[in-house]
């Protein structure tokens, strides 16, 4: 049984779109993103995504922000 913590293998692409076309991220969608890279086996392209997203967050491209009706990305 997956976890509800955990993104489906599905949405990865389409998290990563959502997240870059709204210009930031939640908190619990890094911890999500985390549980993701550890807990699950991704292809190179899957991880790549995520990486892009843990590098725009270094560099400041993506707002962080602490509640997940801030991002209005819609997935969770």
């Amino acid at each position: 049984m997956d976890s509800p913590y955990i993104l489906p293998r599905e949405t990865i692409a389409e998290k990563f779109s959502s997240i870059y076309s709204a210009g930031k991220i939640s908190q619990t969608d890094i911890h999500r993103l985390q549980l993701t890279l550890s807990h699950i086996d991704l292809t190179p392209e899957e991880v790549s995504l995520i990486d892009r997203l843990f590098h725009a967050i270094k560099r400041g491209w993506l707002e962080v922000v602490h509640s997940d009706s801030e991002t209005s990305n819609g997935f969770f």
